[in-house]
């Protein structure tokens, strides 16, 4: 089954927020700490068994220093409408 656009952004951006939490080298346990998100929420969420909610991903967004919307409208550029 073909995954719809919002499910691809959405798996878009979790990749683009791994790779960005990798670059700045910060820890799960470090992330989790500063936004208050348990460490296994955060693995289980860059390794796609775990959808974050709009709150997480502000949380974590804001964890890495980085605009949410900046995030989503990247990933959106990928697949059009």
């Amino acid at each position: 089954m073909k995954s719809s656009r919002p499910v691809l952004i959405l798996e878009d951006a979790i990749v683009c927020l791994k790779k960005i939490r990798q670059e700045k080298n910060i820890s799960h346990d470090a992330l989790a700490t500063k936004v208050g998100i348990s460490r296994p929420a955060i693995s289980h969420i860059e390794n796609g068994k775990r959808r974050p909610t709009l709150l997480m991903m502000l949380k974590l967004t804001q964890g890495l220093d980085i605009p949410l919307s900046a995030l989503l409208q990247a990933a959106e550029k990928k697949y059009p409408s």
